[in-house]
């Protein structure tokens, strides 16, 4: 699905862009570099993560997805919840930069805040990756002629996107990213969210019909 392939590889720049803040954040530079990567950084989470990214998510996937009769809590809250936590920290992010021009101390803040910011956002990823995608083909198979239209008006409104691309592209460059973070450790499955067990029973709780059951454990193994 066409929709689901082009944000698979956006989540490719964009958890790269994620480690290399955390490389930035960590690299000693000077005051008024780092207020200046950290304003491309701010700029690239605001403009291409969320402007883009989130919004193809929000405006044209998690519809799709209510509009099958699923429900809005669970898989659904939990991932809105958590792009505005995103959007909490690229505000707070762009906040720093600005301290960085009145010299006032960052850099702790900055550490905390990035590492952060960096796992909580590489496990969406991973979830998005492994749980939510497989579900989307499946569940909006029938769809795909009407998303790959509405995506179609949706990428001719997106403005200044190679542009976008291109400045993470770039910040990848300048600070090469973390692949690793201590204590973090990703994976695959409902299993690795902080939210299932709590406001999130899985996919399959959530989501899966008897029919769907019957038909899984029908399946040869």
């Amino acid at each position: 699905m066409r929709i689901v392939d082009g944000l698979r590889s956006e989540h490719r720049l964009i958890e790269r862009v994620a480690g290399s803040l955390v490389t930035l954040a960590h690299s000693g530079a000077p005051r008024e570099e780092l207020g200046g990567a950290l304003g491309d950084v701010c700029t690239f989470l605001e403009g291409y993560v969320d402007g883009y990214h989130h919004a193809k998510e929000e405006d044209l996937l998690l519809p799709a997805l209510l509009a099958e009769q699923l429900p809005e809590a669970g898989p659904v809250a939990a991932l809105r919840g958590e792009h505005a936590e995103h959007r909490a920290v690229a505000t707070a992010l762009r906040a720093m930069a600005r301290a960085c021009g009145a010299r006032e101390p960052v850099e702790s803040a900055l550490q905390v805040l990035a590492t952060r910011y960096c796992a909580r956002l590489w496990e969406h990823i991973d979830k998005e990756d492994s749980v939510l995608f497989p579900e989307v083909e499946t569940r909006l198979a029938l769809q795909a002629g009407r998303l790959n239209a509405a995506l179609d008006a949706f990428e001719a409104r997106s403005e200044d996107l190679a542009s976008l691309a291109a400045l993470g592209a770039s910040l990848v460059e300048r600070f090469p990213p973390r692949t690793e973070l201590p204590g973090v450790m990703r994976g695959e499955g409902c299993v690795m969210c902080r939210h299932y067990g709590d406001t999130c029973q899985g996919i399959e709780r959530e989501w899966w019909t008897e029919l769907e059951w019957e038909t899984f454990w029908a399946r040869p193994t």
